[in-house]
């Protein structure tokens, strides 16, 4: 079972929802030596190595940890009219025992009129420990809607399957549009399948 093939590292995967939400941030700059942003649009423990997720899911890590320590957030949002955003999103599905790294793309459509959002995160690549990859079908749907200016929170629910096992996802999401314009937006989610557990980062650009 590919959804419950081991990724060790060392017990620190991407839970990262639980500690977002923590303003525009002005605190100390840079990252502590667990790994913890102290500024930024969202303070969050990162794993200290992200090595052992692969190449794909470590440049969307990156990319995440560049714009939360310098975008800000957004300034003159429109007020009518619908935005497409697309980017990608990293994170990981499993347990305190096992788990397999998640990888793809993710679409997001704000409307600002309405102040509601829809969106997917699909084109999903899996991978494991060893580094090999395997492919996942499905996707999460994302709803959600606007909160206090440029927050976005919703829900996150649907399934995705290695070919052999299927997980049923039911989550939330937390998202930030960021820049002139709101050009940008980046986000953490959270969600379970059973007794796995769901988190990561996305990050999309109109």
């Amino acid at each position: 079972m590919k959804f419950l093939t081991t990724l060790a590292i060392s017990g620190a995967c991407l839970t990262l929802a639980a500690c977002s939400g923590t303003g525009s941030g002005s605190g100390e700059t840079g990252g502590g030596d667990d790994g913890i942003l102290s500024d930024g649009l969202y303070e969050l423990e990162l794993p200290a190595d992200t090595s052992v997720y692969g190449p794909a899911i470590v440049g969307e890590i990156d990319a995440w940890q560049q714009r939360n320590e310098t975008g800000q957030a957004a300034t003159n949002l429109p007020v009518s009219g619908t935005s497409t955003y697309r980017g990608g999103f990293a994170g990981s599905l499993g347990n305190d025992e096992e788990e397999v790294g998640l990888q793809g793309d993710a679409t997001l459509m704000v409307n600002f009129g309405n102040q509601d959002v829809s969106g997917r995160f699909d084109g999903i690549t899996g991978y494991e420990e060893s580094g090999d990859s395997f492919p996942v079908s499905g996707g999460f749907e994302l709803e959600g809607a606007f909160r206090h200016g440029h927050r976005i929170s919703g829900d996150l629910s649907g399934t995705i399957s290695d070919g052999s096992e299927t997980a049923v996802i039911d989550g939330t999401l937390d998202a930030k549009l960021t820049g002139n314009g709101a050009s940008g937006v980046l986000g953490t989610f959270e969600g379970s399948a059973g007794d796995l557990d769901l988190s990561g980062i996305f990050t999309a650009d109109r």
